[in-house]
């Protein structure tokens, strides 16, 4: 890795992280708590970062869409096994979730969480997860009013038949 000297400093790192225009969370599983949210969150959500670091868990799983929550604690849960069997690491995302989460105006945006692997405990199982989420509300739009738009052929194309 190249080294650029006393430029990348710990205060750097959070600038890149904040300038990230998706929301970057570390979160601890064995404490149900964030360590660190980007300011990305204010933009996408309208929570503070502080909002997340001090309701933790409870606080993220109360903003996902009712519809969504078993699927994602259970999909999540799934992954973590997954992880915790595996001896080693990589950079690699090991999961990717797509959710709805409620918004501070209540409205519901749609979301691609990636979480990668950040650290283990002592015990070996994983303690530490990055998260990336991506607001992918306008994509699920444009995909639902495609496949509107193909069901409606579809009847045009029987009708003539």
């Amino acid at each position: 890795m190249p080294s650029h000297g006393k430029f990348v400093t710990e205060d750097t790192l959070l600038r890149i992280a904040d300038a990230v225009p998706a929301l970057v969370a570390l979160y601890d599983i064995k404490t149900a708590e964030y360590l660190y949210v980007n300011r990305a969150v204010k933009k996408l959500l309208g929570y503070t970062e502080q909002q997340f670091i001090e309701g933790g868990l409870a606080f993220a799983v109360g903003i996902v869409h009712p519809d969504d929550i078993q699927r994602l604690l259970a999909e999540n849960q799934a992954v973590l096994e997954k992880a915790n069997a595996q001896a080693e690491d990589t950079d690699e995302p090991i999961a990717s979730f797509q959710y709805r989460m409620k918004r501070a105006d209540g409205v519901y945006r749609w979301f691609v969480t990636e979480g990668t692997v950040f650290g283990r405990a002592d015990d070996g199982t994983v303690q530490f997860i990055l998260n990336v989420s991506f607001d992918v509300t306008v994509q699920k739009r444009t995909e639902s009013a495609l496949k509107r738009s193909l069901t409606a052929l579809e009847k045009t194309l029987k009708a003539d038949d």
